[in-house]
Parts: C-alpha cells; structure tokens; sequence
C-alpha cells in the first residue's frame, strides 16, 4: 500500500462518483440482492428564456427515493414550482417502484413546506452550528 496517491476535490467527478455508485450497489446486490435498480434523478424548471427558476436532485435506492436537494429562487417561490418538483419526483418514485420518499432540510429552510406536500417527520438531529436542526422527513407513496 505504498504506491497510491489522494486526490482532493470540492465534489467527486463524474467518473469516480460512478464508481462509488456502481461498487456500493454491486456491494449490495452481492450480500442482500438489492441495488440493482438504484439511480439518480434531476429535474429543472426554465423560463421561457432559458433562465433557472428551480432545480431537484434525487436518488432511489432500495425501495426509497430521497430528494437530496431542492431549491427555488427566492423571485420564484410560491409561484408552485416547488410543487411540481416534489409531483415529479412522486413520479419517478412510483415508476422505480419506491415504497416512499425521503427529504431532509434545516429548522430556517423548508419544514412547513414539505409537511404541505404530505411529508412527515420523522427525526431531528440537533447540534449543528448557530443552534440549527436537520429536520427528516418522509412521505409514503
């Protein structure tokens, strides 16, 4: 193990989060039999000039689809937009055969507004910075 080197990065590249992706699910698939259907999914919203109003990122593994990130502009809130990416992401759960969703956001972010659109809470975890909590949240499909 002396011939290796560490390569840092704010994020994974393409390349090397596909294979995090695709040896943590062939891991899984070999030991229980599950992963063999996990992806991810995204979808953005644009205006009628290309402009970014509102973007979801997501992924489904093992029978659960987990909205990692969804975001809004602040000029484009309560227009629905978040709506429509929580129905889409609904979608693809049911067509992935997930059996609920997850999303997890912070006690000043979105709690009110995932709870409107069915999600329930499901734990807190306190302690983080400025005495903020990450709310968990879930919703059956």
């Amino acid at each position: 193990m002396e011939n290796y080197k560490i390569i840092y990065a704010d994020e994974l590249s393409n390349l090397y989060k596909a294979e995090v992706v695709n040896g943590l699910n062939g891991n899984a698939f070999q030991k229980v039999g599950l992963g063999k259907d996990n992806g991810s999914a995204s979808f953005v919203i644009l205006d009628e000039e290309g402009n970014f109003l509102a973007g979801m990122q997501g992924y489904n593994f093992y029978g659960c689809f987990n909205i990692d990130i969804l975001f809004v502009k602040d000029s484009e809130q309560n227009k629905g937009f978040g709506g429509i990416l929580i129905k889409k992401a609904e979608e693809i759960a049911l067509v992935r055969k997930c059996k609920f969703l997850t999303v997890n956001t912070m006690s000043f972010e979105a709690r009110p507004f995932y709870e409107k659109h069915g999600f329930k809470l499901e734990f807190i975890r306190n302690g983080f910075e400025g005495g903020a909590s990450m709310y968990y949240l879930r919703k059956e499909v």
